[in-house]
This record gives C-alpha cells, structure tokens and sequence, in this order.
C-alpha cells in the first residue's frame, strides 16, 4: 500500500509544493545578513509591528472567504461556481471598507498600543487585501492539482518582495519603510494579477446570492476566532518576555523561533498537495480507504517527528555558520519549538478532517480554549524559567490542541485510529 502511495501523484506534487516552499522560505533566510547591515532593532522592531497587526487584521479581510472556496472547489458542481467566488469577493469589498473605517476610526489607540506609526495603517490593509487575492488564486491551484504554477506564484512574489525591499532600503537608505514598501507592493502588486487570473480562468460573477453568502460566511466567520487564538499563540510570548525579561532577549527568542519554525514550513508543503488527496478519498465513505487514510496518517506522524528530531540535531551545527556571536543564545529555544511544532503540524493533519466536516466551530473553540491556557502557562513559566519557559509553553500548548483536535475529528468522521487493537482480538 505504501509503495503505491509514495509512487502517487499526492507524493510528486508534495515533492513540488516543498521544493516551493523551501526556496520561498531560503530567500528571507539568505537575505539576513544584508537587512541587518542597513536595519536598527528599532526598524526591525517596527517591520515586525507590521507583521503583527497583519495577523490580526487578516482574518476580518475576506473572512476567510478563500477557505470556503477552496472547499466548495471539491464540489463545485452543486453550486455556479463563478457565482460563487464573486460572493466570496464581494464579502471581501464589504469587510474591507468596515475594517478600513475601524482602523480610520481607532488608528491613536491602535498607533499606541503596536507602536506601529498610524500614518502608515493604510499598508497593512492593502497588503492584507493582497493577501487574500493571491491566497485564494494558490488554493484554488491546490484543488486543481497545479504544484509548479503554485510554485513559480509563490518564488516570484518573494524575489520581487526581497528586491524591491533591498532597492528602498540599501540604495534608497528608506530603512523600515522601504522594508513594509516591498512587501506591500509584491503583496499588492500580485494581488491585482491574482484577481486577473481569477477572471480569466473562472470569469467570476460579483451577483448577489443570499445561499452563497449564508454558505460562505457560515464557513468564514467562526474561523475568525480560530486564526485570532492562533494569533495569540504564536504573538504572547514576544508580548510577555519584552515586558518581563526585556527586548534584546526578544530578538534571541525570535531567532530561535525562526529556526523552530522550519518542520511546520515543511509539513505546509505536503499538507497543500495532501488536503485535495484527503478530500476526494473522504467522499467515498469507505472503511477500506479510511483504513488507507489512517495508516498514512501514523506514517506522516512518525515522519514529522522524525524530521523534528534531524533538524534539532542539524541545526546546531550549523547555527554559528548562519548568526552573529550575540545571537548565538538562540541555539537553546530551537529544540523545544521545533518540537511544539511538530506537533502543530500534527494537529493540522487532523484538523484537515474537522475542515472537510465544515465544522469550523469546533476547531475555532479548541483553538480559544487552547489559547487562553497558553497565555497562562507563558506567564507561569517565563516567569518561572526565564524566556526558555515561554519556547516549554509553546510545546505543550501545541501538544495539548493536537490531542483535543484528534479526539473531536474522531467524534465528529470517526476514523478506525485503534485498527491494530482489534487485529490483535
């Protein structure tokens, strides 16, 4: 069974999405070295503002109106689907002209509490917006099993995010500006050949359809809590160790972080060419084939910790090739978030199920609940063991989601998990 497998198309286009994924991801890596030269923390701080504030704003952009529609792909032929992708983007125009009065609304408390300068509010908007666009183009690319389209989207947008970044702010000397610039025009700029695609290739309607939008929003809004708690998780520990133990000791955690990172980067590469796969095989409603499906899910579990396990042991090696001497204090917080998101990864292998079932609900209050007790625990434990604490949370809240989420996707399309127990009966 496995042979098969690993000679299927599921294990070519993964093979694809992660040479992507890696090259999307190595730029940034590369570029390092020449952004630290010609940016201050105090920039540095401020780009990361930006990245924040994105995070949070995001969701209330399209309200994940792209999820939906890369799920209705799978089953495009109940609904007008060019209908539906235009109701998908006229909830896009609609929440963007509400978030966009918020934030015009709210910029000083917003401005004081991110630090991040009001008068350029306006970019997170427009690079969320682009966000959407080209995000909902690349899963639509997923659904039809497009890996190198997907890829060569994904790489360019990186080369002319980085090479316009490093015009403003080497050549230009524009520091934090000309960074936020190149990604809101790389962002943006594809965004508006995203929307191109869309209509060419679906020549999408903007007619109002009151099932659609019921159906979409249904699907959307209670992820709206989802990626917030997810917000949450990945952003409190920076919050808690700059007030508690103190910047610098933020810019080392945040390396670490980087590098942890890597396995979750990886798993998203598979997980693109594996939802579609995952899908088409659910809809059978086989017990064979969700025998098939639970076998390969014990195998991608033992592969990502597998993984995990050779990344904490490469990493060292090499980490003194790759940073400066006063960052070199990161190497500590790499094993325990490389693990945390191991787990992650985990928990989004069987989240995919919940995804199918379309009820986002429930993975939107395990992600709440998994949330509120990781802020408690990073409290405790920075306040406990120092800034190492918060990277020991980020293990055991992602353990703790992946566990409550596997038991929920079992209740709500019960999988044989425990075939080898009635084997051995």
């Amino acid at each position: 069974m496995f042979k098969r497998i690993f000679e299927s198309t599921l294990f070519r286009s993964s093979g694809i999405y992660t040479i992507s994924s890696v090259l999307n991801n190595a730029i940034p890596f590369l570029m390092i070295p020449i952004l630290t030269r010609y940016l201050s923390p105090v920039d540095y701080g401020i780009v990361a503002m930006f990245q924040v504030l994105f995070s949070f704003i995001s969701p209330f952009v399209g309200l994940n109106a792209y999820g939906a529609i890369h799920q209705k792909y799978y089953n495009r032929e109940t609904v007008d689907f060019p209908k539906y992708i235009g109701n998908g983007l006229l909830i896009l125009i609609v929440s963007t002209c509400i978030v966009s009065g918020m934030v015009w609304l709210f910029a000083g408390p917003i401005s004081t509490l991110s630090a991040f300068p009001a008068n350029w509010l306006w970019s997170v908007i427009i690079f969320s917006v682009g966000y959407f666009l080209n995000l909902t183009v690349l899963l639509l690319w997923v659904g039809q099993k497009k890996p190198i389209l997907f890829g060569v989207l994904q790489v360019v947008q990186t080369l002319i995010n980085l090479s316009i970044s490093i015009w403003l702010v080497v050549s230009l000397s524009m520091g934090w500006q000309g960074r936020i610039l190149g990604q809101v025009i790389a962002v943006g700029g594809l965004g508006i050949l995203s929307l191109f695609i869309m209509w060419k290739q679906w020549r999408f309607k903007l007619e109002f359809d009151r099932n659609y939008l019921r159906h979409i929003l249904n699907f959307g809004v209670p992820l709206v809590p989802y990626y917030l708690g997810l917000t949450v998780m990945m952003l409190v520990d920076r919050f808690f160790i700059t007030n508690m133990i103190g910047l610098a000791e933020t810019g080392i955690y945040m390396l670490g972080y980087q590098f942890g990172q890597i396995i979750v980067l990886l798993y998203e590469s598979f997980n693109k060419a594996y939802v579609p796969w995952l899908y088409e095989r659910l809809k059978m409603k086989n017990e064979a084939m969700n025998l098939k499906i639970v076998k390969l899910t014990y195998l991608i579990f033992f592969g990502i910790l597998i993984m995990a396990s050779l990344l904490c042991f490469i990493v060292p090696l090499v980490f003194h090739l790759v940073v400066g001497k006063e960052f070199m204090g990161a190497s500590v917080y790499v094993l325990w978030i490389t693990f945390g998101y191991a787990f992650n990864s985990m928990y989004k292998v069987v989240a995919n199920n919940i995804f199918y079932t379309e009820k986002t609900q429930v993975v939107a209050w395990i992600t709440i609940i998994t949330g509120v007790f990781h802020v408690g625990l990073n409290y405790s434990l920075i306040n406990l063991l120092g800034a190492i604490g918060a990277a020991q949370a980020c293990l055991l809240s992602f353990f703790i989601c992946f566990i409550i989420t596997w038991v929920w996707s079992n209740k709500l399309h019960p999988m044989p998990w425990f075939f080898f127990l009635n084997k051995k009966k």
